[in-house]
């Protein structure tokens, strides 16, 4: 992956909460935005991201104007799961931990677009790996301030990993072990404070690890309706995240995937982006293609998709592809795909008898 300074990868509301947090240290506002290209605006945004300069500057004014090295590991004990958007709704809403455990594997992108998880259970012991994206982040660590930035942000999970764990199993969490990839920082005792005694440094990774019997302990606040909801509202996420070097308009059609034929205006897609409506329609022409077109092309999947099912009268897929006409449904049909849509499925049916 290709990225540089501009690439956005944080999600914008972690913003509101550290400039919320060095509120409590007598820093305004102001202060903290300054310089860093971040309007006012922008805190309330979850479905927003930071770009990677913005991030490290953001950072870079946090722990200058505090003076405090461990701002991450605080950071990450004030953020309440919900500060998590919708992956933290879907952590609130598990089962157990093993759940939270696969909810951060599966979506810690739609927060952090550089950071991976990897979840696994052997001999009895689970492991919850964190990794920044290597290819991308290599070459921004070369800045100071960015490597100081990235650190910030993995104590920041780390801690508030352990903050959730501790919540949702109304434990200590002492069965489980911390360790990380760096060396001893100066402020071990800090990380001591947080994590208990036995936090290592100087691993081959940043790895969370416990017993597998901890990772199957019931939560209270389970609700499987809710983490439903919330996963599927996750998977949306992630399919519209901002990923450098990949084309918008596969962007663009990842987004429409997950939507079951209830496609975003192109108001709605723009603001998906945090793009303005000329922005993306060039970036769109400049890869040969527009919005409407990549519409059409989702809907006659979904239509190919709801005329293979013989319980699906033209009528009704029509209806599903919020066609308000069957009759103009089929014209459009047979122009996509030289056939009438009852032609398609008296073919595919003989295509695939058994």
């Amino acid at each position: 992956m290709t990225i540089d300074y501009d690439s956005k990868i944080m999600s914008a509301s972690y913003a509101a909460v550290i400039v919320r947090l060095v509120k409590q240290y007598g820093i305004t506002e102001s202060a903290m935005l300054e310089n860093t290209g971040i309007p006012q605006a922008l805190l309330s945004a979850d479905d927003q991201y930071l770009s990677v300069n913005q991030f490290v500057r953001l950072t870079h004014n946090a722990l200058t104007l505090t003076g405090v090295p461990h701002l991450g590991l605080k950071l990450g004990q004030n953020l309440n799961v919900t500060a998590h958007g919708m992956m933290g709704i879907a952590a609130l809403s598990s089962k157990n931990t093993r759940e939270v455990l696969e909810v951060i594997h599966q979506y810690i992108r739609t927060r952090f677009n550089l950071i991976s998880a990897e979840y696994d259970v052997h001999n009895g012991v689970f492991s919850l790996i964190i990794e920044e994206d290597d290819d991308a982040v290599v070459s921004l660590k070369q800045d100071p301030n960015a490597d100081v930035a990235f650190r910030f942000a993995l104590e920041a999970i780390f801690a508030s990993i352990h903050s959730i764990v501790q919540l949702l199993t109304q434990t200590n969490c002492q069965e489980l072990q911390f360790e990380f990839a760096f060396p001893v920082p100066f402020y071990l005792a800090e990380y001591q404070r947080v994590f208990g005694s036995e936090v290592r440094f100087g691993q081959k990774q940043h790895r969370i690890t416990g017993p597998e019997a901890f990772a199957d302990l019931p939560f209270s606040f389970y609700d499987e309706a809710t983490l439903q909801a919330a996963l599927r509202s996750c998977q949306s996420l992630l399919a519209g995240l901002p990923v450098p070097g990949v084309l918008m308009t596969t962007r663009v059609r990842n987004v429409l995937d997950v939507s079951n034929g209830n496609f975003l205006t192109f108001d709605e897609l723009c603001k998906r982006f945090n793009m303005s409506s000329r922005t993306m329609r060039r970036r769109l022409e400049s890869e040969g293609t527009n919005y409407q077109e990549i519409v059409n092309a989702a809907r006659l999947e979904l239509a190919k998709k709801y005329l293979s099912d013989t319980t699906m009268s033209i009528i009704a897929v029509a209806s599903e592809l919020k066609f308000s006409d069957p009759s103009y449904f089929a014209r459009i049909f047979k122009r996509w795909t030289g056939l009438s849509p009852s032609q398609y499925r008296q073919k595919y049916f003989e295509a695939n008898k058994s």
